[in-house]
């Protein structure tokens, strides 16, 4: 799927002088990992815990045509948990994050510019011959839990 998403960016044969080189300009970045701790500001203890891990951003665009061009965000997972050492239950201590079932991204988001681009979005059937961009959101199923309790 990859392959074919790239290739639907570059121009047509036609377009392109014999020769000319055509250069494609590539930005792939990935985080395995980003924590963060948040700790009490009275005895510094650990209240919650941030976690992000799994994004990926993935950009690519042909050298001299900045009509087209096409971007791709994951988040992996996105997670905010209780620490270990409290008394709330496993099962509550994530509170936010993707759903215990999910193997999948948090989040990915896909966004093409330009008429060529625009041909490797999924956008239902639509007609896509007359969009200058396109945007595909997908979101997994995910995990919020509330605690409320009376002091």
């Amino acid at each position: 799927h990859r392959a074919s998403t790239r290739a639907s960016v570059l121009p047509k044969a036609e377009t392109v002088p014999r020769n000319e080189e055509v250069h494609s300009i590539f930005i792939l970045a990935q985080m395995e990992m980003f924590e963060m701790s948040l700790n009490s500001a009275k005895d510094d203890m650990p209240l919650f815990s941030l976690t992000m891990c799994d994004s990926k951003v993935n950009h690519h665009s042909v050298e001299g045509d900045d009509e087209n061009s096409e971007m791709i965000f994951v988040l992996g997972d996105f997670r905010l948990e209780t620490p270990n050492c409290g008394k709330t239950m496993r099962s509550y201590q994530t509170l936010l994050g993707l759903a215990p079932s999910v193997s999948t991204s948090l989040l990915t988001f896909k966004y093409c510019k330009g008429s060529q681009s625009v041909q490797s979005c999924n956008v239902g059937g639509a007609n896509k011959s007359n969009c200058e961009a396109c945007a595909e959101v997908l979101l997994s199923p995910m995990r919020f839990v509330h605690i409320h309790s009376q002091v």
